[in-house]
């Protein structure tokens, strides 16, 4: 009986190279995919820890910095921008502007012409609430890779209400403002008794609009009747201004029915004496 000869043979060999390259590259995948778990992990982690230390910076700048109540921060909210500063802090070289992205207290990258992180800052009111020591920031950091279209994959997302022991409301600003509704002066397709409501509303609604205006009004009303004691202007109020009258000082006072306005002229804002309907009534 022949003797096999000693060894492998060439297609054995090659199965075992064949298993050996399989193995290897299992093992090249496993050890690149914990790699770049690795990578992925201190990614998060970097980026957490600086949504975090931006969001101190903005609760320490109302809370002990430069401003005063948490409407300062306003200022701050990059609405659906981002910026590549990952810090809040002022450059003292370029005022109005924040330290460089390369700067220690910011920790920025530059791969190839690409800032590797990115950072985006909201500032939100309290719906229905209008008020200036109260807002909700929320910081977003961004991780953006080489050939990533800006701002890249949202590593981290940190909010919070910052509330300062400011004043809720700014000082109060009041402007005195004189206006003129002489009832006893023609004018045309003017009515008092529509005006003097009409522009006090709108007074009342630039209040509201702006918190801390407020408008102390003072009407002028009347203008002298001059020294005639037996003066009296005819107005009415149970008539209508169409009917007749004997009388040639007339103020028409209600109207007709389907009029643009209820009243020309209201009898009760003459401050004087008037002839009301044809009766001598004494001032109001």
């Amino acid at each position: 009986m022949r003797r096999r000869p000693n060894g492998f043979s060439f297609i054995e060999l090659l199965i075992a190279a064949a298993l050996v390259a399989l193995a290897a590259m299992a093992a090249a995948a496993h050890v690149t995919r914990g790699t770049q778990r690795a990578d992925w992990s201190q990614d998060r982690i970097f980026a957490r820890q600086k949504a975090l230390s931006i969001l101190a910076e903005l609760r320490a700048y109302v809370e002990g910095g430069e401003g005063e109540v948490a409407a300062d921060l306003d200022g701050f909210d990059d609405g659906v921008s981002w910026r590549p500063n990952l810090t809040i802090q002022p450059d003292p070289n370029d005022p109005g502007s924040f330290l460089h992205p390369e700067h220690a207290a910011s920790g920025n990258t530059n791969n190839q012409g690409v800032w590797s992180w990115q950072r985006q800052i909201s500032v939100r009111r309290f719906p229905t609430v209008n008020t200036r020591d109260l807002r909700i920031c929320t910081v977003r950091v961004f991780r953006r890779r080489f050939g990533d279209v800006d701002p890249g994959e949202k590593m981290a997302e940190v909010s919070g209400v910052i509330r300062t022991i400011g004043d809720s409301f700014p000082s109060t600003q009041v402007y005195d403002v004189y206006l003129l509704a002489l009832d006893n002066v023609p004018g045309w397709w003017v009515f008092m008794d529509a005006m003097q409501p009409f522009v006090e509303a709108t007074l009342t609604d630039l209040e509201g609009r702006n918190p801390g205006l407020r408008f102390r009004t003072h009407w002028i009303t009347k203008s002298g009747y001059g020294r005639d004691d037996e003066y009296a202007p005819y107005t009415n109020e149970s008539r209508i201004s169409t009917d007749p009258t004997p009388w040639a000082y007339v103020y028409p006072g209600r109207m007709p029915d389907g009029s643009s306005a209820q009243r020309y002229y209201v009898a009760q804002r003459f401050a004087a004496r008037v002839n009301l309907d044809g009766e001598l009534a004494p001032s109001f």
